[in-house]
């Protein structure tokens, strides 16, 4: 007898995600629907015990646990696209027709969420996707210690461009929306944004204000960098995505501060010495966005070349010097 296909495919990526892999499972056990769902997880080679742990569920619940366990860590070879690329090999081959998605340290609340989601979407095919509200709760601590809740029905093109969050573990998106996407971006820190703004621009995004799951909130993770340059590295690639769909959409004028904050990362480069930051895309992004002034000319060659550091401070020095006596 043939397998019963599945409605929903959770689509879920675990890296030494031990002390909270069970949360996040649990999330999945109890949930309660009238279809097939499966959850299709992705060990990247951890170095923890999260393999055991998958292993376990996949034993003890082998109807909804369809692991894949990698050898050799893929995010460091070759980041979200290639890791999304084996997710969605095996979502395909799935059948299912929906995608929800959780990541590892991330889990869910609601045991009704993906029943919730389903309705909401055989009832409006005109919808692509559908999140909802969340909480967020730090990795040290047993509670959440905040909601984030937006009053609206639907989610625009504008409000992604505006920052409204969408936080990944609550989204439910129709299989077929991703068969058109391709990443605006080669080698992106994160592969959530740029979908949601390629939804966005081709399907309507319905909201609902129930609490469905709980971010965590980890000192390091794929967006989160103890590292200062690391975080503004991220920042940066998520201007770019922004910029990119504002462009497509003729939305520049959405994303006026994004432009400004781009001008605030050369500054943060030139006053920490981020030598290493990736220089060449930032001066290019801020020649065709933004006026570049003569200051922001001497950082970028400053940075560009460490020999010349020195001298730009020498530069600056002198013409604030200079505009004070004027």
């Amino acid at each position: 007898m043939s397998e019963v296909k599945p409605l929903v495919a959770v689509h879920c990526l675990v890296y030494n995600h031990e002390p909270y892999l069970r949360d996040c499972f649990e999330g999945f056990v109890m949930q309660q629907t009238n279809f097939p769902f499966v959850a299709i997880v992705h060990d990247d080679a951890s170095t923890d015990g999260s393999a055991a742990i998958v292993r376990e569920y996949e034993n003890k619940y082998p109807h909804i646990f369809k692991p894949i366990y990698e050898e050799s860590n893929l995010y460091s070879q070759v980041g979200f696209e290639g890791i999304n690329q084996v997710m969605n090999t095996a979502i395909d081959a799935s059948g299912a027709k929906y995608i929800a998605m959780c990541e590892g340290d991330d889990y869910w609340t609601d045991p009704l969420k993906l029943q919730k989601q389903v309705d909401f979407m055989e009832a409006n095919p005109e919808y692509g996707m559908h999140a909802t509200a969340f909480q967020q709760i730090r990795n040290t601590d047993s509670k959440p210690f905040k909601t984030l809740r937006y009053s609206l029905k639907e989610i625009s093109l504008d409000d992604i461009l505006k920052e409204t969050w969408i936080a990944t573990m609550t989204v439910m998106f129709r299989v077929d929306v991703t068969k058109s996407y391709t990443p605006p971006f080669k080698k992106l820190l994160m592969g959530d944004l740029p979908l949601w703004g390629h939804i966005a621009l081709k399907y309507k995004i319905g909201y609902s204000t129930d609490v469905t799951a709980v971010y965590r909130v980890l000192e390091s993770s794929a967006s989160h960098f103890s590292n200062q340059k690391d975080q503004y590295i991220f920042e940066f690639d998520t201007i770019r995505v922004r910029d990119y769909y504002a462009k497509l959409s003729s939305k520049q004028d959405v994303i006026k501060s994004l432009y400004t904050r781009s001008k605030n990362i050369l500054n943060l480069c030139y006053e920490n010495k981020w030598f290493d930051f990736p220089l060449e895309l930032l001066w290019d992004f801020l020649i065709q966005n933004t006026k570049v002034s003569g200051f922001d000319k001497v950082k970028y060659f400053g940075l560009k070349n460490r020999f010349y550091y020195s001298i730009s401070q020498i530069i600056i020095v002198v013409i604030n010097a200079i505009k004070k006596i004027a």
